[in-house]
């Protein structure tokens, strides 16, 4: 389904889909080009998250640190429950 919307840049109508790629009929400008940036944004941020992850096992790691990232994780998560399990005997207790 296409509808009209004005271009920020030449301030004329033109057809637009609705998605990413769509440009101006009159200017050939990106329609929308704050929700490109925000999602060129959005994927910045989810590679930065991803480079400085330290449970996340990389191509670049050696057997020993495969080993370490999963002995991490594993401590990681055995450490959470055991916390959940107080909190939730903590909550749960009249008074």
């Amino acid at each position: 389904m296409s509808i009209d919307k004005k271009c920020p840049n030449c301030g004329k109508w033109t057809s637009w889909n609705q998605k990413l790629s769509d440009r101006c009929g009159h200017c050939n400008e990106i329609l929308d080009q704050r929700r490109v940036s925000e999602v060129e944004e959005f994927h910045e941020r989810e590679r930065t998250y991803n480079e400085r992850d330290m449970f996340r096992i990389r191509e670049s790691d050696g057997p020993i640190m495969m080993v370490t990232r999963r002995i991490m994780w594993f401590f990681h998560v055995v450490f959470g429950a055991i916390a959940w399990l107080f909190i939730w005997m903590f909550a749960s207790t009249p008074g």
